[in-house]
C-alpha cells in the first residue's frame, strides 16, 4: 500500500495510465470506520489489477479540497487518472470489488 501526499500523487495515481485501477483511500487516524476498511484494503491491495494508496486527510487539505472529500472514509476508484467510481463510508469487500470490475 502507497502512503500518497501532494508530493507524489500526479506521479503515483493521475499517471498511472497502464489500466490497472488506483483505488486511493481518504482517511483518519482516529477515524472508526478508516479503521475497519483497512483490512478490506489489503485484501484488495493483493489483486494484481489494483494499486491502493492512502491519503490522511489531516495532513493533506489541498487534496482534500481537490476531490472534495467531506465524509470518511471515502475511496476513490481511478483508471488512467480519471475517477471511475467512488464510495462513501464503509464499505464491504464484496461490494468494493464489484466496483472494481
Amino acid at each position: 500500500m502507497i502512503t500518497l501526499s501532494g508530493k507524489n500523487f500526479k506521479k503515483e495515481v493521475l499517471n498511472c495510465n497502464s489500466g490497472t485501477y488506483f483505488l486511493v483511500d481518504f482517511y483518519a487516524d482516529w477515524c472508526q470506520p478508516c479503521k475497519q476498511l483497512l483490512p478490506i484494503l489489503n485484501n484488495i491491495n493483493k489483486r494484481k489489477d489494483v494499486k491502493v494508496g492512502k491519503i490522511n486527510v489531516e495532513t493533506n487539505p489541498e487534496l482534500v479540497a481537490t476531490y472534495n472529500i467531506q465524509n470518511l472514509p471515502t475511496v476513490l476508484i481511478f483508471q488512467n487518472g480519471n475517477i471511475k467510481n467512488q464510495c462513501v463510508g464503509l464499505i464491504n469487500e464484496v461490494k468494493l470489488n464489484r466496483k472494481l470490475n
